[in-house]
């Protein structure tokens, strides 16, 4: 009888150590049996331990997880309400590429622009 770590290992090729984390952050217990753990099961279980992982790094980099901001209808990074409104106004979608950024990751697009600017060059760094 396999281990959900065993499980999620094999299934997903993933190290120990990784799959341990993932499962504690998802609330599993890493060690516990699971007999005939197969096919969507593991695939369940995988899924539960990836949205426990997301929500830890959500928690760690912005201080809430995505459904706690959407739900507020906020950016999570900026934690304004999300609207239709200028380029560069806290909160403002412009786009719908942008609106379809915020159902994904939570952040504003304006956030988002500023998180993903290429870097702009020196003069100097140019010559």
């Amino acid at each position: 009888m396999a281990t959900k770590l065993e499980a999620i290992v094999e299934g997903f090729g993933l190290s120990e150590e990784e799959a341990r984390a993932m499962l504690i952050d998802a609330g599993e217990d890493p060690d516990e049996e699971c007999p005939e753990l197969m096919g969507s099961a593991v695939l369940s279980l995988a899924g539960t331990a990836l949205k426990g992982f997301q929500d830890a790094m959500y928690r760690k980099t912005f201080g809430e997880v995505l459904e706690s901001a959407q739900g507020r209808g906020a950016c999570v990074n900026c934690k304004q309400e999300v609207h239709n409104g200028p380029e560069g106004e806290k909160g403002a979608v412009y786009s719908n590429l942008g609106w379809k950024e915020y159902s994904i990751s939570g952040v504003c697009e304006t956030c988002f622009d500023a998180m993903f600017r290429e870097p702009e060059e020196d003069d100097d760094d140019a010559a």
